[in-house]
C-alpha cells in the first residue's frame, strides 16, 4: 500500500512539475531568441570548452561560467553574422588594476571582419573595436579596407567611448547593432557611437572574432561573460534603454484612453529605466568642464575667420578698383565724337566709383577694429571675472579655516573643561564623591547627548553653507 501511494505521488509530481518548466523555457526563448549558430551557449550551464562547438578557441580556458583570454587568447566564430540587421552582444570584465594602466599593449578587441579580404589582422578588412589604455581608458573604433596597415591611435580612430574598466568589478556590456537605418555602438546602454553612413556589403562574409593580448609582467585577464547575436535589432538596440534620445534625455508621457494605457509615441519605456547613468553623468561633467577652454579656442577661432572675412573683403575691393581703372586703357577715344562723350562719362563714374571703393574700404577698417577692441574688452572682462571669483574662493577657504581653527579651540577647551571636573571630583572626599555622583553624571550625559550633537550639527551647516555658495558661484560661472 505505501509502495502504491509513492509511485502515485512521483506521477502526479511530475505531471505538475514538467509542463511548467517547458512553459518556462519556451517564454525564456520564445521572446527574443538568438542565433545559436553565433551565439555562445550558458556558460553557467556548461562544464568544459567541448560544450563549445561554433566558435574556434584558442589559448582560452573555462573556470566557473566564464571564458578567462590568455595572453593571446582568441575566439572565432565558424558561421558568418548577417550583413543586414543584426546585433552583438558582448560582456566582458577585467581584472587589471590601477597599476596596469601602465601596460598600453593590453587589450580586448571585438572585430568585424570579411574573411574573403581579411589577409591578417594587420590588414584587414572591417571594424575593430579595441579596448584598452593607448591615449585614453575605454573603446576605440577602428575601419580598414585591408589595404593598409592597423593603426591603434586615437587621432585615427572612428568613434571611441571612454570608461575605467580597470579596478571595476562589474562586467560591462558592449553592443553593435547594424540596419538600414544606422551602424549604432552602446556601452552599458548608453551611445557610443552612431552613423548612417556605414553600409555593410550584401556578401555575407564578416565573421565575429575576439581577441586579447596580455603583457606577461601583468596580472590583468580578460573575462568574457557572454556573447549573443540576433538576426534583427533588438529593444535594447533601437531604444538605448530610454536614457538618451538626439543627445538628450527621453522624457516620457502616458495618457489614459478607456481604461488602458496607451503610448504617447513610440519611443516608450518604462519609468523604472528613466534615469541617468553614471557614465552620460560622468560624460556630462567632462563637458561643463571642458566648455570653457573650448570657449576660448572658439573665441581665437571666431576672430581668427573675422580676419580672414575683413582680408577678403578687401581683397575684392582692390580687385573691383583694378577693373574700374583698367576701363580707360580699353576704350578707343579717337573713334568719334559721341564716344568721347561717353568716355567723359565713364571717367567720371570712375571717379564716383573709386570715392565709394575708398569710403567702403574705410568703413570695412574701421569696424574690423572695432571688433577688435570689443574681443579684447571681452577677454578683459572675463579675467577680471575669474580673478573675482578666485578671490572669493580664496575668502571662503580662509573662513572655514578659521571656523575649523575655533571648532578645535572648543573642542580643547571643552576637554580642558572635563579633565579639570574630573580632578576636582578625584581630591574630593568619599562623602562628596558620593553626594557629587549624581550631578556628575547628569553634567556627563549633557554633554555626550546635547553639546557634542549640537557642535556636530553646527560643523554639518557650515561645511551645507559653503557647499551651496560655492555651487551656485560655479553655475553663474558656467
Amino acid at each position: 500500500m505505501r509502495l502504491f501511494k509513492n509511485v502515485l505521488l512521483n506521477a502526479v509530481l511530475a505531471t505538475a512539475i514538467v509542463p511548467n518548466v517547458n512553459i518556462d523555457q519556451t517564454n525564456t526563448r520564445g521572446n527574443d531568441p538568438s542565433l545559436d549558430s553565433l551565439s555562445l551557449p550558458n556558460l553557467l550551464t556548461i562544464d568544459s570548452l567541448s560544450r563549445i562547438n561554433n566558435y574556434q578557441l584558442s589559448s582560452v580556458t573555462f573556470d566557473q561560467g566564464r571564458l578567462l583570454m590568455e595572453q593571446r587568447g582568441s575566439i572565432w566564430s565558424k558561421s558568418f553574422i548577417p550583413s543586414n540587421d543584426f546585433t552583438v552582444e558582448v560582456v566582458f570584465r577585467s581584472s587589471g588594476k590601477s597599476q596596469d594602466i601602465q601596460f598600453s599593449d593590453n587589450g580586448l578587441n571585438l572585430w568585424l571582419l570579411d574573411d574573403g579580404k581579411s589577409q591578417s589582422l594587420d590588414q584587414y578588412d572591417g571594424f575593430r573595436f579595441a579596448i584598452n589604455n593607448v591615449d585614453t581608458q575605454g573603446l576605440k573604433i577602428f575601419n580598414n579596407d585591408g589595404t593598409k596597415n592597423a593603426e591603434n591611435g586615437l587621432d585615427v580612430s572612428i568613434g571611441d567611448c571612454q570608461f575605467r574598466y580597470l579596478e571595476s568589478d562589474v562586467p560591462f556590456t558592449l553592443r553593435i547593432s547594424h540596419s538600414d537605418n544606422w551602424f549604432k555602438v552602446q556601452v552599458d546602454n548608453n551611445l557610443c557611437f552612431k552613423t548612417d553612413r556605414v553600409k555593410l556589403p550584401q556578401n555575407q562574409n564578416f565573421k565575429l572574432g575576439i581577441t586579447s593580448n596580455s603583457n606577461p609582467q601583468s596580472q590583468e585577464v580578460f573575462e568574457i561573460l557572454s556573447v549573443k547575436v540576433w538576426d534583427k535589432l533588438t529593444e535594447d538596440a533601437v531604444d538605448d534603454h530610454g536614457l538618451m534620445a538626439d543627445g538628450e534625455l527621453k522624457v516620457d508621457v502616458k495618457k489614459i484612453v478607456d481604461g488602458s494605457q496607451q503610448q504617447k509615441d513610440e519611443g516608450y519605456v518604462k519609468p523604472s529605466v528613466l534615469r541617468e547613468s553614471l557614465m552620460e553623468r560622468a560624460r556630462r561633467h567632462r563637458e561643463e568642464t571642458e566648455r570653457p577652454q573650448q570657449q576660448q579656442q572658439q573665441d581665437k577661432s571666431n576672430q581668427g575667420s573675422q580676419s580672414n572675412d575683413f582680408s577678403v573683403v578687401l581683397n575684392k575691393l582692390s580687385h573691383l578698383e583694378y577693373l574700374v581703372n583698367d576701363l580707360p586703357k580699353n576704350f578707343d577715344p579717337s573713334s568719334s565724337s559721341s564716344q568721347n562723350d561717353q568716355f567723359d562719362q565713364l571717367v567720371q563714374s570712375q571717379s564716383n566709383i573709386n570715392s565709394a571703393i575708398q569710403e567702403t574700404r574705410d568703413i570695412v577698417n574701421d569696424l574690423k577694429e572695432t571688433f577688435i577692441q570689443q574681443y579684447a574688452q571681452l577677454l578683459q572682462a572675463v579675467s577680471d571675472l575669474n580673478q573675482k571669483v578666485i578671490g572669493e574662493v580664496r575668502e571662503q577657504h580662509f573662513s572655514m579655516e578659521e571656523i575649523g581653527k575655533k571648532v578645535d579651540l572648543l573642542m580643547n577647551e571643552h576637554k580642558e573643561v572635563q579633565y579639570q571636573y574630573r580632578k576636582q571630583n578625584e581630591q574630593r572626599g568619599q562623602e562628596s564623591s558620593h553626594t557629587m555622583s549624581s550631578s556628575d553624571s547628569v553634567f556627563d550625559k549633557l554633554i555626550k547627548w546635547i553639546l557634542v550633537p549640537l557642535m556636530i550639527v553646527l560643523l554639518a551647516l557650515v561645511v551645507f553653507v559653503y557647499r551651496l555658495r560655492h555651487d551656485i558661484k560655479h553655475s553663474k560661472l558656467l
